[in-house]
């Protein structure tokens, strides 16, 4: 039997299996909830049982509260045993008589009965109101009739509020009436829910058998989805303080309507047809959230409170306990692990959930994890913080004491002028050399009590700044008035760098670094250029590197895999030990503007699995050569298998490697390590670097090696970057030297002996008609003024001079007759000794003369007139043109004819002479 007496009918088993535990026994209850505190993970709920008894019920029409009212039961009209009828009177003294509401909830056989048809056909809207007097999760709601049918019409309702309302479902006497008074399609045959929280109509319930003691069980919860572990969504909807019932017609016979509804309606009929309910029973529970299985009553209140589990509290269980917000509160097995207690470390009793802390992990938990947003309240014995894991302001922790200890934090002993009253609270600054309880100073003084001048100060107890820079003091002191300058500076306040010297740093012993400028100048400065990045990732996809063995004998070329190089193990030989990678050319040659710059590289390997003697092997990570040197950075084993490396580009850290010994895997270090790198070294190697080998062989049983990045930052005078450069010399260089370091030759010089440092560079022997030449072969760039030659030191074609005198018309154009390029004829001569006049080496045909200036025999003109030139003389081949006199130079006349023949061109016979008409010759009359 159900609580209150009424039966679940079948189908029911879901809610029964999750809301249900009748044979549960108290202990048995509260042997659950104490386990179940332990995990968290599970729901809890308490049993079901009728809220009706509790509730207040009320109703808007009763039977007999104005006067007395016959009635009489459908049954007997229909059965014809009899007419059955009886007087409802609320004012008579006979109990039996009376029908208030409160029968349906007293568990007697009394019931409660509505006024008849005959008082009314409004009689049919009657609405009862329950109110539990506290929320519930209602399961299931039963109404059992007294001495009439079930309800025709109706609709179950609910709400927190008692004003507005919800409907649970709707009742009709038929599908046909769903839609007409409640404007809903209705749910054929027994209920059915889509989801949790569907509201229905159904006419399945409203039945005339039986005509009296009829009984409707209306779930709430069984037959919908997730019924067997309850959504939110429906707990939602089955939550209530208040039950409303509007009832909104009665059944009727169809034989009897035309009578009760018709213009004279059967005052008998009317009689017969009413409302009556003997119970009505609410299958619910508390509300607690899936953290309790117990709800008693509270004495002082006499409302239902939860026996909370879970680290909850609340009436409802709807919030975690004080000390346990480490996780905010959820629903029972909504969120494992929900209302976990805070971790103050025995210092407070409450704490709060914060979502910014949680997401930036800044509150541990008593697992010693940084997980959850836990923040403690009210922190006491002087503690403070997320966790109370600090002590206030002028208390500390000494070392080895807890922060659980019950009295962690003691008061600082601070007194003095130079303290501010605080000091160090823990042991987190044991590597700066602060222990617990060391004083914090004012600035200027120093020590554990803040009983003496800081560095940088002087004449304590007032401890006054040192008038000193302090990059430029050692260790920032003072000597009385003087300042105590590190070995490369300068000055009253150590704010300077001698001359030679650029570069002031605080992390440099000396101070300041010599200027280099390859031995040409002591004078430089700092740059303060931007700074680029030569390479970057996916770089080795642009450009690709080469695979090779130290010796160079050995190579490969890697293969890509998205922005990656790849080399596999099997690809180099097994007896050459090591493997780089080396850099294109494209990163090599002049980088001395990379000096004190990083460079960066990302590399991974892969290694064999399975048991193996494999192990990781030791081996420079950066290899640089030029200028016949050889240096190597670090010399590490890594035990992972990715490596990120920056390898600072000064002399520190770098050492000098043997050329001869390439094979350096299995060796010591001591074996190819020749020393520590000079500043000249390493400027040596970057005024040319001609190799550049990254480490690619990390392992023994390394399989595949992979290169992913490679930067190396320069110092540009392009560069837009914010950042700039203080390491990188710019020289006063001397003339006919360029450069940052003076490392080229300026503009008209020449390399002489082919090397940077202390390398001459002199004026390019151009004779003063080029302006530039090759900086290593002196080959001269464009030689103007009519010049040829390496170094300009010839004439050029068609001009005669001395081009040594090395002024701009030193060459002058030939003219032979005219000047180069004139008249359409190209000049070609030789100049005569002392280069004052010239000789015509190749005169155009009919051109004689030293400088073709006449016409030769059988050619007549006037060369040296512009456009002018020599003709062959036409004699009608009547004159011998080879002979000089044979026609007149200038004019091209015809003077020796042959022939007998006379005229301007011979082409007229002499007096006395005629011309033989087959032959053509003169002949005498």
């Amino acid at each position: 039997m159900a609580p209150g007496g009424g039966y679940p009918p079948a189908g029911s088993a879901p809610l029964l299996r999750w809301l249900v535990t009748v044979t549960l026994t108290v202990t048995a209850a509260r042997s659950q909830a104490v386990s179940s505190s332990v995990t968290g993970d599970e729901p809890l709920y308490p049993n079901i049982f009728n809220l009706a008894p509790g509730s207040d019920v009320s109703v808007n029409a009763t039977c007999g509260t104005q006067t007395s009212e016959p009635y009489c039961e459908l049954s007997s009209i229909v059965f014809m045993t009899g007419e059955e009828c009886g007087i409802c009177d609320g004012l008579n003294s006979d109990v039996s008589r009376r029908h208030p509401i409160t029968n349906i909830i007293d568990g007697t056989d009394a019931w409660w009965q509505g006024p008849t048809l005959e008082r009314g056909l409004d009689s049919q809207w009657i609405t009862i109101e329950m109110d539990l007097r506290q929320e519930f999760e209602v399961a299931y709601v039963i109404l059992k009739t007294a001495v009439s049918p079930a309800p025709g019409s109706w609709v179950l309702e609910r709400s927190l509020t008692g004003t507005d309302y919800q409907p649970w479902q709707y009742f009709a006497a038929s599908d046909a009436a769903c839609r007409e008074h409640f404007g809903l399609e209705p749910t054929p045959g027994k209920p059915k829910y889509r989801s949790a929280s569907e509201v229905i109509c159904t006419s399945y319930f409203s039945k005339l058998n039986p005509l009296m003691k009829a009984q409707i069980y209306v779930p709430l919860i069984t037959g919908r989805p997730t019924s067997e572990r309850p959504s939110q969504e429906l707990l939602e909807f089955v939550r209530a303080r208040f039950i409303r019932l509007r009832l909104r017609g009665v059944l009727t016979l169809n034989s009897h309507e035309p009578v009760l509804f018709g213009s004279r309606p059967d005052p008998q009929l009317l009689r017969s047809y009413f409302y009556s309910l003997s119970e009505v029973t609410v299958g619910g529970r508390c509300v607690c959230n899936g953290h309790a299985t117990l709800c008693p009553v509270a004495p002082e209140t006499g409302d239902q409170r939860c026996e909370c589990a879970h680290n909850t509290c609340g009436a409802t269980c709807d919030r975690c306990c004080p000390l346990y917000n480490q996780r905010p509160w959820s629903p029972g097995g909504g969120f494992p692990g929900a209302c976990e207690k805070c971790q103050c470390h025995g210092h407070a009793e409450e704490c709060y959930f914060d979502d910014d802390v949680a997401r930036d992990k800044k509150s541990i938990n008593t697992d010693g994890k940084y997980e959850g947003g836990g923040v403690c309240l009210n922190c006491q014995h002087f503690t403070t913080g997320t966790n109370c894991e600090s002590c206030l302001p002028g208390y500390y922790r000494p070392s080895g004491v807890s922060a659980d200890d019950p009295e962690p934090c003691r008061r600082c002993s601070c007194g003095a002028e130079g303290a501010t009253g605080d000091c160090v609270p823990d042991d987190s600054r044991l590597k700066e050399g602060q222990v617990p309880g060391s004083c914090v100073c004012r600035e200027g003084f120093a020590g554990e009590r803040c009983d003496r001048c800081a560095r940088g100060y002087r004449d304590y107890p007032r401890c006054e700044p040192c008038p000193c820079d302090e990059a430029g003091t050692v260790d920032g002191e003072c000597d009385g008035q003087s300042c105590l300058c590190k070995a490369n500076v300068r000055g009253a306040r150590c704010d300077s760098c001698k001359p030679g010297y650029y570069n002031l740093q605080a992390d440099n012993p000396d101070g300041c670094t010599e200027c280099f400028c390859f031995g040409l100048t002591s004078i430089c400065s700092s740059s303060y250029l931007g700074v680029e990045n030569v390479g970057g990732a996916g770089v080795t996809s642009i450009v690709p590197w080469t695979v090779v063995s130290l010796d160079g004998s050995v190579s490969t070329e890697p293969y890509m895999d998205g922005t990656t190089q790849l080399v596999a193990n099997d690809e180099m030989a097994a007896d050459i030990g090591g493997y780089y990678w080396r850099a294109p050319q494209e990163l090599l040659g002049l980088r001395v503007y990379s000096y004190g710059q990083p460079m960066e590289f990302h590399t991974s390997w892969v290694v064999r699995r399975g048991d193996t003697a494999g192990r990781p092997i030791k081996g420079p990570d950066v290899i640089l050569e030029g200028d016949g040197l050889r240096l190597g950075y670090g010399h590490n084993m890594h035990d992972d298998t990715e490596a990120h490396i920056s390898a600072l580009l000064t002399e520190k850290n770098w050492y000098r490697m043997s050329t001869k010994v390439n094979r350096i895997a299995r060796r010591r270090r001591e074996k190819y390590d020749r020393g520590p790198v000079s500043r000249r070294q390493l400027m040596r190697v970057l005024g040319n670097m001609t190799r550049l080998l990254v480490r690619a062989k990390y392992h023994s049983d390394q399989i595949e090696g992979g290169l992913h990045d490679f930067v190396l930052k320069i110092a540009s005078e392009s560069s837009i970057s914010s950042e700039r450069t203080t390491s990188v010399e710019q020289c006063d260089c001397p003339p006919g030297y360029a450069g940052l370091s003076c490392e080229l030759c300026d503009f008209g010089y020449r390399r002489l002996n082919g090397t940077l440092f202390r390398g001459e560079c002199v004026p390019c022997d151009c004779h003063g008609h080029a302006a530039d030449c090759d900086p290593y072969t002196g080959q001269c760039s464009e030689c103007l003024h009519n010049t040829v030659g390496d170094n300009c030191e010839l004439c050029a074609p068609g001009y005669y001079g001395d081009a040594l005198r090395g002024t701009a018309d030193a060459c002058r154009p030939c003219a032979c007759p005219t000047e180069a390029g004139e008249g359409g004829l190209t000049a070609s001569c030789l100049t005569e000794p002392g280069g004052e006049d010239y000789v015509c080496t190749a005169c155009p045909p009919g051109h004689e003369g030293k400088h073709c200036e006449r016409c030769g025999a059988g050619h007549y003109g006037s060369p040296l007139t512009p456009g002018g030139s020599c003709r062959p003389c036409d004699c009608s081949g009547m004159a011998d043109l080879s002979d000089p006199e044979a026609c007149d130079p200038v004019t091209g006349e015809c003077l020796l004819c042959q022939g007998h023949t006379a005229g301007w061109h011979c082409e007229v016979c002499q007096d006395e002479f005629y011309a033989d008409a087959d032959t053509g010759l003169c002949r005498r009359e």
